[in-house]
């Protein structure tokens, strides 16, 4: 999986399934203290996590069509 996240906000993420490989747009915006997005197919909230010398970001999301609820976790590459 990868996200790559623009300055304004904008992002392009890939997501590998054994099935197929995804391609999502979207926007993630600040609201209060919560960090929200909006993609072409789905949105939610995340959230960064740091700690034991680890980083990731956790999605939260929730499908536009059918409603499915998901959890993704991105981990930083060592690119």
């Amino acid at each position: 999986m990868d996200l790559i996240v623009s300055d304004d906000g904008r992002f392009d993420a890939t997501i590998a399934t054994p099935q197929q490989t995804l391609r999502r747009k979207g926007q993630i915006r600040v609201e209060g203290e919560q960090l929200l997005y909006d993609a072409d197919s789905s949105s939610g909230r995340l959230a960064y996590v740091e700690g034991d010398g680890q980083r990731r970001l956790i999605m939260w999301g929730t499908l536009k069509e059918g409603g499915q609820k998901f959890v993704i976790e991105y981990l930083p590459s060592s690119r």
